[in-house]
């Protein structure tokens, strides 16, 4: 993981921000992560590397996360954040943010 910066709040809270292009599993099950933003790039990517596993820990049906990451790549025409949050007691993550792709359509 590579620090990209740490966040404070006025009482006194800090939160790193980090990137990784691996697998998000070990590193929720070691609770070094508690949040994941991934681009809603499909197939050999972040998200499609780790979907399953985003699916089975947040208690989101595989499926709905796909639509909704195909949603904001292909048919939104705003650069649009979606935050799912976790629906399943004992997740790793609290929840998962898609971002807008490079490719999507709102940077056309």
């Amino acid at each position: 993981m590579v620090r990209l910066a740490a966040l404070e709040s006025r009482h006194g809270y800090r939160t790193s921000v980090e990137y990784g292009d691996g697998l998000i599993q070990p590193l929720a099950e070691a609770g070094k992560v508690d949040a994941f933003i991934v681009s809603t790039e499909d197939g050999f990517s972040p998200l499609g590397a780790n979907r399953s596993y985003l699916a089975f820990d947040l208690g989101i049906p595989e499926s709905m996360i796909r639509a909704l990451a195909d949603w904001n790549r292909i048919q939104s025409p705003r650069i649009s954040l979606i935050g799912l949050r976790s629906q399943r007691s004992g997740s790793r993550l609290r929840g998962v943010i898609l971002a807008a792709a490079g490719s999507s359509m709102c940077y056309e």
